[in-house]
């Protein structure tokens, strides 16, 4: 079954080149938010292999990666990491789980 994320947010995909012998390690994101100095907002992670597109119900098939506290610098590191090898396409999706300050 699917369920329901009551918040704003985004999905998107990552390809990691034909070219990129190793691969792409996602480590974590910038994002460009609008948090007072001092403040925080709480953000959950997700990933699957594959896109996005067809799968923006949120299911099984997302591997939840954590919820995340993220403060005025705005920047995101994920535990662990995600590895996209060579050619693969990544999705993430990134919810907001705190009204913005």
């Amino acid at each position: 079954g699917s369920w329901v994320i009551k918040s704003e947010g985004v999905m998107f995909d990552i390809r990691a080149k034909q070219t990129a012998e190793q691969g792409v390690l996602i480590t974590g994101f910038e994002l460009n938010l609008d948090i007072k100095p001092g403040y925080y907002e709480e953000y959950s992670v997700y990933t699957r292999a594959g896109g996005h597109l067809y799968f923006t119900h949120m299911d099984s098939r997302w591997i939840h990666l954590g919820t995340y506290k993220v403060g005025y610098a705005a920047s995101l590191r994920i535990k662990p990491s995600v590895h996209i090898p060579s050619g693969s396409t990544q999705a993430f999706a990134i919810f907001c789980l705190t009204k913005p300050n």
